[in-house]
């Protein structure tokens, strides 16, 4: 019986041995957590790339081409993007089913479609802010006769959100849309007197560097502005157009977003800027509340 049981044991733990030689491996315990290779294999990668969101990305390098042109050859918008021809033109087939550029009839130019307006109207739509600010767009204009416009700072440059054209036949003004830089014109100069001392100098040393003038005088002006809250513009962007603007200061005192009024020299003249910029004033008082939505 000894013996039996001796053999018995011996015999166990060389199959125990002979298992650990193979790699066996126990079973997990019920409720463990799965082996890590398992885990990372099932785990989603947020930052993967793969071919469906490479190519959306270059969809979007391709519509962004059109924010500082108004038209574009494949060539131009292949280049821009990055991509060889083919590639550029099955994307642009792409964005033309969608409606979101069109090929404009007899030449190879192609511009923004109607699906970009249908876009952008949705965000006019759904803004508190952009629907308040349309309403009081149209009182100014009703009030001053002029074309008014909202605008906001976007990195070192302004875009017009949102605009009420004048009724006159001759007006002025940027359409919705416009991305111009800060440095001429009323909008752009509150813009830029409203930044961080440093942060507004580095904007105006790169134009510096760009133009190759200095900006001296427009630096004085800067300073001036926050103290008499407002900016005009006498031909500096278009000839013969002047404009006034003002700061929309959220609750917290930042301002990233611009009341502007402008109209020819010849009829928006010294008066009627002085009567504009107060009224532009008592609508900045309204919208401030709002802008906290928006920046």
């Amino acid at each position: 019986m000894r013996g039996s049981a001796a053999r018995a044991r011996a015999a166990t733990s060389a199959a125990s041995a002979a298992g650990s030689k193979r790699g066996t491996r126990r079973p997990p315990a019920t409720g463990s957590a799965p082996p890590r290779r398992e885990r990372e294999a099932s785990a989603p990668r947020a930052t993967e790339r793969t071919p469906a969101n490479q190519s959306a990305q270059k969809a979007l390098q391709l519509l962004d081409y059109f924010r500082t042109h108004g038209h574009a050859r494949l060539s131009e918008l292949a280049a821009h993007a990055g991509l060889n021809m083919s590639t550029a033109l099955r994307l642009t087939l792409a964005l033309q089913a969608q409606g979101a550029i069109v090929r404009q009839p007899g030449t190879r130019q192609y511009v923004l479609g109607s699906w970009v307006l249908e876009l952008a109207s949705s965000l006019l739509r759904e803004q508190p802010l952009l629907q308040q600010a349309h309403a009081v767009l149209a009182e100014l204009r009703d009030q001053t006769g002029e074309t008014a416009s909202l605008w906001v700072r976007d990195g070192t440059s302004r875009i017009c959100l949102d605009r009420a054209e004048s009724r006159h036949g001759l007006r002025s003004g940027a359409d919705i849309g416009a991305r111009l830089p800060p440095h001429r014109g009323a909008a752009g100069k509150v813009l830029l007197a409203y930044l961080p001392a440093e942060q507004r100098e580095a904007i105006l040393a790169a134009i510096e560097r760009e133009g190759g003038a200095r900006l001296d005088a427009l630096r004085q002006e800067l300073q001036r502005i926050p103290a008499q809250g407002y900016a005009v513009s006498l031909a500096e962007r278009e000839p013969g157009v002047g404009s006034v603007a003002v700061p929309i200061a959220d609750p917290r005192g930042r301002v990233s977003l611009v009341l502007n009024i402008s109209g020819p020299l010849d009829r928006f003249d010294e008066a009627h800027r002085a009567q504009a910029a107060a009224l532009l004033q008592r609508a900045s008082a309204q919208l401030s509340i709002h802008s906290l939505l928006w920046v």
